[in-house]
């Protein structure tokens, strides 16, 4: 492919030869035959470095969202002639490298450490590599595409949580509301009763016993099954943001930080992009399918988020939906959901953090409307929490 270097000198050698016409000076159609071999041969010289050349990458085959991936290609010279000015630019997770290879030896392999930094959250297949050559005086260019086999999962971020549902502050700063769903701790005291068949002798209040002249016993809480169902918003127009700094990819982080939670606790949960496909996939410990279904998630839909719960016969599942601050969701607080599971948790991430821009368009709910919200999730009993990204999010989470 010619550049525009190669076409100046083009122009140039038009320019010498209407001259050359026109004054009848053999001499300069020397100097046009010289212009025009030039960018002829570099085109040749071009085309013949970029060929017998193949390349080949190794990585790992999962890592996470902003990590440093660093991989190795392999660049083989089928050829026995060298091979010279090599650029290489490749794409993987999302992120671009480069590097200029001076000299490729004839008949001969050579493997290069490649780095691609801050990769983004995805399942990838593999890598597309560029090859091109300039060479010798950059009057011509030749390129080359490699897809590579290289198959890659980039798991969102998270973060470690320490505390459990209902353990840490509820307002934190946050326009929190409600109370949150908890379970009680086994051993918490909760007073005396008297003995039912099946108590453990163990438990026996001896001081009340001989007070009463009944059998009495003392009674410990039990902890209570909390089952959360992560549904996290896929709304297109409630992507507010750009990057990883995303009001989606926000909340993509969060359901992430909450599965670990469970997963540390070995406990069950649910997933979904709504509440049908939550009940589809089912209830499980595994922290690697949902991680794996985060990773692939996408904003995609269309249409706001339905809360339609008909059919799904989950009756101690505590509903834990993420979503955007749009304007769509004004009105929750009268959907199924709410109605159907009471005790569900609706943890909002404020757009208007990630786009100021969107506020002025009217998308974006306003103080007024999310504090009105807010009073109405709290008098069904169901908890409300407004996440500001630009605050300490570690500290936010762990209030839930």
């Amino acid at each position: 492919m010619p550049t525009r270097k190669s076409i100046i000198w083009l122009l140039a050698a038009a320019a010498l030869y209407f001259i050359a016409w026109n004054i009848g000076g053999g001499w300069l159609y020397t100097i046009i035959a010289i212009l025009i071999a030039f960018p002829l041969g570099s085109l040749i010289i071009s085309r013949f470095n970029t060929g017998s050349i193949s390349l080949t990458q190794e990585c790992p085959d999962r890592c996470s969202q902003g990590d440093e991936l660093s991989t190795t290609i392999t660049i083989r010279n089928r050829s026995r002639l060298p091979r010279f000015l090599l650029d290489i630019t490749g794409s993987l997770g999302g992120s671009d490298a480069s590097l200029l290879l001076a000299h490729a030896g004839g008949a001969s392999s050579r493997e290069i450490p490649l780095v691609f930094s801050n990769v983004r959250r995805g399942i990838y297949t593999g890598g597309g590599f560029t090859l091109s050559s300039r060479a010798p005086a950059g009057l011509a260019r030749s390129r080359r595409g490699f897809m590579t086999d290289c198959p890659l999962v980039v798991y969102p971020r998270w973060r470690q949580l320490a505390g459990d549902w209902g353990s840490g502050d509820a307002g934190s700063g946050h326009a929190g509301a409600g109370a949150a769903p908890a379970r009680a701790a086994s051993g918490d005291y909760l007073g005396v009763r008297e003995y039912r068949p099946g108590d453990s002798p163990r438990s026996i209040h001896w001081k009340t016993t001989a007070r009463s002249n009944r059998l009495t016993v003392t009674e410990y809480a039990r902890p209570v099954t909390m089952v959360p169902v992560f549904i996290v918003d896929p709304f297109r127009q409630g992507e507010i943001g750009e990057g990883d700094d995303s009001s989606f990819e926000t909340a993509v982080s969060l359901a992430a930080s909450l599965v670990q939670r469970e997963a540390l606790h070995r406990r069950d949960f649910g997933i979904g992009a709504s509440w049908e496909e939550a009940a589809a996939r089912g209830l499980d410990s595994d922290p690697e399918a949902a991680m794996l279904f985060l990773a692939g998630l996408r904003a995609e839909s269309r249409e706001p988020l339905g809360l339609d719960t008909a059919g799904t016969g989950w009756a101690d599942a505590t509903p834990v939906v993420i979503m955007t601050s749009h304007t769509a969701y004004a009105t929750v607080d009268e959907s199924d959901l709410v109605a159907d599971y009471p005790q569900s948790m609706i943890l909002m991430i404020d757009g208007r953090a990630c786009g100021p821009d969107y506020r002025q368009r009217g998308l974006l709910l306003d103080d007024s409307r999310i504090d009105r919200l807010a009073g109405r999730l709290d008098a069904t009993g169901c908890r409300f929490l407004l996440i500001d990204p630009d605050e300490d999010l570690e500290r936010c989470l762990e209030g839930l």
